[in-house]
């Protein structure tokens, strides 16, 4: 058979592959610098290759290897997904070095926690406990109030000046520290031994049951003698003491001092003598003695320096000589009778702001 064969009468129109159902490229197919156009549907299995612009009303499939997306290209609502492997995305305020709220933070009944600073011109609203478990400094203004208000310090203390606290609490439901000159506490009892308690702590004076006769030598007043400690902030210290006297002779001369930790101070001395010369005569007896605290100190002039643990406060007593005696805590013809009784110190201690 012949390789060669010659066709006649055959009319082709390589114009248009309309005819053709299923055309196929032997190779790559040249727009030369024309357009594919119409309607219809692109189904590659490849790679689709473009420098310039793909134009479409919408597109599907992953978006996996889209990049460099311009933000401002991205409008519209974005759907309900799962954020789980996004990065990137801060979710605390911990780098946040100023957040701030755009409304009111609620704890929803938690708290808020761990050391720093909380600047704020107002005292917070409501009725809850404002817990302080760290040093805190405090600056109030004339307005601020404390009203309803539970402050727990947690064994600390609330820093500012007692002028700003006094000032901006007037009405007394707040207090920080004491105006000069007010009393801090006053301990009032008499020498029975029984405990009394009060702001610096519990004292228990001592039980005087006998009569105590004095000699030419000075010697502690049964009952006068406490080991006190005073409140922070104390400036002075107060001691009265009344001890009640009958004599032994006719018209009885005796000296007081007041000492401070055994150290008799110079401006807590006086001599007593009884009025008239008659016999039998019985009074009470007052003496007094002031501290100042916190000050250079020199125990003779009532000075005392730090005073932050206890000291003993008495007073002692002698006779101008045995011509001019008496003798402490009785008295005599008591109730219409010729009876003795005993007849109990008292004692006070202020101390003073």
């Amino acid at each position: 058979m012949a390789n060669n064969v010659a066709l006649s009468g055959f009319n082709i129109n390589a114009s248009t592959v309309v005819g053709d159902t299923s055309p196929q490229l032997g190779g790559n197919l040249d727009l030369n610098s024309n357009n594919i156009t119409g309607t219809g549907n692109i189904n590659t299995t490849g790679t689709v290759t473009a420098s310039g612009t793909i134009t479409g009303a919408t597109f599907s499939g992953s978006g996996a290897s889209l990049t460099s997306l311009p933000s401002a290209q991205l409008t519209g609502a974005l759907p309900a997904i799962s954020g789980a492997n996004l990065t990137g995305i801060n979710t605390d305020l911990v780098s946040d070095t100023t957040p701030q709220l755009g409304g009111n933070l609620d704890a929803q009944t938690n708290n808020i926690t761990n050391l720093g600073t909380i600047n704020t011109h107002t005292i917070p609203g409501g009725t809850g406990t404002l817990a302080l478990t760290s040093n805190i400094t405090l600056t109030p203004t004339s307005t601020d109030t404390f009203t309803n208000k539970t402050i727990n310090l947690a064994s600390n203390t609330l820093s500012g000046t007692t002028a700003q606290f006094n000032t901006a609490l007037s009405d007394g439901s707040f207090r920080i520290g004491y105006q000069p000159g007010e009393i801090i506490e006053q301990l009032e009892t008499q020498s029975d031994g029984v405990a009394v308690t009060v702001q610096s702590g519990t004292y228990t004076p001592t039980n005087v049951t006998a009569i105590q006769n004095l000699s030419t030598s000075h010697a502690v007043i049964n009952g006068s003698s406490i080991g006190y400690t005073p409140p922070t902030g104390t400036t002075r210290v107060i001691y009265e003491f009344w001890v009640f006297m009958r004599d032994t002779d006719v018209g009885p001369l005796l000296h007081f001092a007041g000492r401070v930790a055994g150290t008799q101070v110079t401006n807590a001395r006086h001599t007593w003598r009884a009025s008239t010369a008659n016999a039998d005569y019985q009074m009470w007896i007052y003496s007094k003695m002031i501290l100042r605290v916190g000050v250079s100190e020199s125990l003779a002039a009532g000075d005392v320096g730090t005073w932050t643990s206890s000291k003993t406060l008495d007073f002692t007593a002698r006779e101008y000589s045995s011509s001019y005696e008496g003798r402490f805590h009785s008295t005599n013809n008591w109730d219409g009778s010729g009876t003795d009784i005993i007849v109990k110190p008292r004692i006070r201690i202020t101390a003073i702001a």
